[in-house]
């Protein structure tokens, strides 16, 4: 398993030479996306030492993959992939953040389960920044009034937002997007919510093909899969 660990360090360098070239210095987390991951990568990466944060898409492999890590502890474990409301307790059940929080219906669902667990369960509003007709997300424009209305939900720790970009050629064409991503993530999360939180917020966006351009436009947490387990 040795090509695994050489591309994620070398997903780790990468985002570094982007940090450099971004203006402001940061911590830039990375949520391991383990969608395509085999099984025996998958275990390499849990029995390693690395401090690794794990992303899955799909509830059904998340419970699989959990239960092989000894279950119990939900600090590592991110929920990136879109959630149905009617499996909001898996989810509060197995995951520290869900990054595709995109409804007032799924607020009120996690809320109503983290509640019955005593837990605050972080979640991430996840932005249609593209308006694309086949992706899940709020459009820009109704940002604020979706967080105003989850307030309410005290079991919720909304800590950021998430997006995912357009596929488009030439990758540098994602840019704008990334870039009014951040404009979103300053207006609403600087200052006062932060202090609130009492955590840093996040801005989750950039994945295998364009996480570079999304780190050099202010990302602070990259989803990464097929750049660390192809070929590996």
């Amino acid at each position: 398993m040795e090509g695994l660990f050489d591309n994620l360090q070398r997903v780790r360098d990468r985002a570094r030479a982007a940090l450099r070239r971004s203006p402001d210095l940061r911590p830039v987390s990375l949520v391991v996306a383990v969608k395509y991951a085999a099984e025996a990568q998958f275990l390499s990466l849990l029995r390693s030492q690395e401090p690794i944060l794990f992303g899955e898409n799909r509830m059904q492999d998340a419970e699989r993959r959990i239960q092989a890590a000894g279950g119990g502890d939900s600090s590592r474990w991110h929920f990136i992939g879109h959630l149905q409301s009617n499996k909001a307790a898996r989810a509060v059940e197995f995951f520290d953040c869900i990054h595709s929080l995109d409804s007032l219906k799924l607020a009120l669902a996690l809320d109503r389960a983290a509640g019955a667990r005593g837990k605050k369960q972080g979640a991430l509003v996840q932005v249609n920044v593209a308006r694309s007709a086949g992706q899940h997300g709020l459009p820009p424009e109704s940002l604020a009034e979706f967080l105003k209305a989850a307030e309410a939900f005290r079991n919720l720790d909304i800590r950021g937002l998430m997006a995912i970009a357009p596929v488009l050629e030439p990758v540098e064409a994602t840019r704008p997007y990334f870039r009014e991503m951040k404009r979103l993530f300053d207006l609403h999360f600087a200052g006062k919510r932060a202090l609130e939180n009492r955590t840093a917020p996040i801005l989750s966006m950039g994945m295998s093909r364009d996480f570079e351009i999304a780190v050099e436009e202010g990302s602070n947490c990259i989803r990464i899969g097929s750049a660390i387990f192809a070929a590996a």
